[in-house]
């Protein structure tokens, strides 16, 4: 039934986004600058809107909500394709939804690519792509709905 599975990729989606947010903070934490990955989101998504200036925490918090947003969206996508595959051919498309979405960052503009906005260094936008299908996969496991 699609609402199964749609509801498994939402949970796949957001076991994804804490895993990949915990990683971003992560890396910001070094630079004491936690939360700018998440302000810079904010910011596209808030000018998208039209808003421009929004207080920082408004940012943030637009931001932190486009992330888990847009993992959703990938976890629901999973969700959908990787009903019924076993574990090898899920974990596959785990890792290419993982890749496409760190190749979507650097095409959507204003939207929902929280990689090209969090200015990553390659290594470590990589483990965010394998966070983000490890996060899938365990978000899928979790639902057992195969």
């Amino acid at each position: 039934m699609p609402s199964t599975r749609i509801q498994a990729g939402v949970r796949a989606g957001l076991v994804a986004a804490a895993a990949t947010a915990g990683a971003i903070i992560g890396f910001s934490l070094r630079h004491d600058v936690w939360v700018t990955p998440f302000v810079s989101l904010g910011i596209q998504v808030l000018q998208g809107l039209g808003l421009t200036r929004p207080p920082r925490v408004v940012s943030s918090l637009a931001g932190i909500a486009a992330h888990v947003a847009w993992m959703v969206v990938w976890g629901i996508g999973f969700g959908l394709l990787a009903y019924r595959r076993t574990p090898a051919a899920a974990a596959l498309l785990a890792l290419g939804i993982g890749v496409v979405a760190s190749l979507s960052a650097q095409i959507i503009q204003p939207a929902l690519g929280a990689v090209k906005f969090a200015a990553l260094p390659a290594a470590q936008a990589v483990l965010c792509v394998v966070l983000l299908s490890v996060g899938l996969m365990a978000g899928r496991a979790l639902s057992a709905t195969d």
